[in-house]
């Protein structure tokens, strides 16, 4: 008699369902351009244009979520990852798309890469 399969233990984020890379798409209403994916088996959409420091806390005091997302996955910006590492690691910060929330001028960010020092520390 063949042994039977023990469950999987649940580890947040591991079923491959759950999430999607984001996408390029427009908005149904204000046919804004916009990036589209699951979180959490959740559609979501996030403003095309990447925020800056200042945009992100605009965005915050506005009472909207910013996501730092790669090309591979996307995270929600919580008080402790904006404390940690400001500017994100390696990727782009995004606000949730509202039809009715433009996002404040010069709150967009120029995608230019840091060059990285020479001498510690990194």
């Amino acid at each position: 008699m063949a042994a039977a399969k023990k469950p999987r233990k649940f580890i947040r984020g591991t079923p491959q369902m759950a999430r999607s890379r984001p996408k390029v798409g427009l908005c149904a209403q204000c046919k804004a351009k916009l990036l589209t994916g699951l979180y959490d088996a959740v559609p979501r959409y996030w403003d095309h244009a990447p925020l800056s420091l200042l945009g992100e806390l605009a965005a915050h005091l506005r009472g909207v979520e910013t996501w730092w997302m790669s090309e591979l996955t996307t995270y929600r910006r919580s008080a402790h990852w904006i404390k940690s590492s400001p500017e994100g690691i390696g990727g782009t910060i995004h606000q949730i798309h509202y039809c009715e929330v433009p996002p404040p001028v010069g709150a967009a960010v120029q995608s230019v890469p840091k060059p990285l020092p020479d001498l510690p520390p990194f």
